[in-house]
């Protein structure tokens, strides 16, 4: 029995815990219409989290982003949202940033942009003019954000333009590839890069010619004389550079970290390779081939050097031509990249005489010196790279 002097302290320890009870509701109720925000981020952001589930989006919560934000991104009702992530682990009424929260129904990754706040347009670097010799195609795209990062739109135009011609095949080229191409591009502007060969499909399932992955292009830039290009192209990081004194390009492909090289061969178009140090007189040369190859030091005249450059057309298009490096090629970045499967270099009698550059690729390998190569410049008597 409740004694009549305790009366009214019962009735106002009652009325305490109904008006907690009151606020408790009320701000339950203001949570759901108005989640709870976290600071607010230093700058907007576009970070495209989350990962698909049976259910929907799982998304970490970014900083400075509520409910609300989710809801507009992925126009689903907060209270939707609320209801899909009552009873796990999530506490909705605390939310922390990187707190997972699922979004109900959700079928795709939406990228985080908050309301009222427009991403900045992307920023892309001059747009580059690429042409592909071989059937007069032409593309003009941004190679890449002004961060430095390829542009995917751009990278899927230019793998097309350096796609396989004989059978049209496409294979996506190696960003980095790209990026070197920018580089050319900054280096030389308002110049068209002119690709004499990308991708090739390969002809043996021992290549191992970089086209084949599509990590290497041949290529040229327009009023840009080869020996210059290749003086540029050779400061890249992780790059191979092959120099061919008596062809119409460049050939340029990706390397993995510290493995840059370069080689020189002054083989003729349909001749087999013939590495040398760069530097070598026109007399030097010719000196080379008949040692090496018997073939007699004869100069071309001008319309045997036009047809040799059709020649050397038709066979980097048809993969003929090697992105091949000889023994100990030059150092470059520090490092030498060396091949424990690349023949030693033989003597000049024991050198092939008629290998030309079609029955190396068809019976040797793409990627790999041709028996008889001489080392480029890094050995006795070359000349080393600045």
């Amino acid at each position: 029995m409740i004694r009549k002097s305790e009366s009214p302290r019962i009735i106002g320890k009652i009325m305490i815990l109904a008006a907690v009870l009151s606020w408790c509701q009320t701000s339950l109720a203001a949570k759901a219409s108005h989640p709870t925000k976290v600071a607010v981020a230093a700058k907007d952001q576009a970070v495209g989290e989350g990962r698909m589930s049976k259910n929907g989006v799982i998304v970490p919560l970014p900083k400075g982003y509520a409910l609300w934000d989710l809801s507009r991104i992925y126009e689903v009702p907060v209270q939707k949202i609320i209801e899909a992530n009552q009873g796990g682990r999530t506490n909705l009424n605390r939310l922390k940033v990187g707190m997972e929260i699922l979004i109900p129904g959700a079928t795709e990754v939406r990228p985080l942009v908050k309301r009222g706040k427009k991403a900045a347009p992307p920023c892309f670097k001059p747009a580059v003019t690429l042409y592909r010799v071989q059937n007069n195609e032409s593309v003009e795209a941004s190679l890449c954000y002004c961060s430095g990062k390829p542009n995917p739109e751009a990278l899927d135009k230019v793998s097309r333009l350096a796609r396989y011609l004989p059978k049209n095949k496409v294979k996506k080229l190696n960003p980095h590839l790209l990026e070197m191409l920018q580089a050319v591009a900054d280096k030389y502007p308002k110049r068209r890069i002119e690709i004499i060969s990308g991708y090739r499909m390969k002809k043996q399932p021992t290549s191992e010619s970089r086209h084949t992955t599509g990590r290497a292009v041949d290529f040229r830039v327009e009023g840009v004389k080869y020996a210059t290009l290749r003086d540029f192209v050779r400061k890249f990081k992780d790059a191979g550079v092959g120099y061919y004194p008596n062809s119409v390009f460049v050939h340029l492909d990706v390397r993995d970290p510290g493995k840059g090289a370069f080689w020189c061969d002054y083989s003729r178009p349909g001749e087999p390779a013939l590495y040398a140090p760069m530097g070598l007189s026109k007399d030097q040369v010719a000196l080379l081939r008949t040692e090496r190859y018997g073939v007699p030091a004869e100069t071309p005249s001008p319309a045997e050097t036009l047809a040799g450059e059709k020649i050397a057309l038709n066979l980097a298009v048809a993969g003929d031509r090697k992105d091949a490096v000889p023994t100990e090629p030059e150092t470059r970045n520090g490092t030498i990249e060396t091949k424990a499967d690349v023949p030693v270099e033989p003597s000049p009698e024991s050198a092939p005489s008629t290998e030309t550059h079609a029955a190396t690729a068809a019976s040797a390998t793409d990627g790999k010196p041709a028996q008889g190569a001489i080392s480029s410049p890094g050995r006795a008597g070359a000349v080393n790279p600045s």
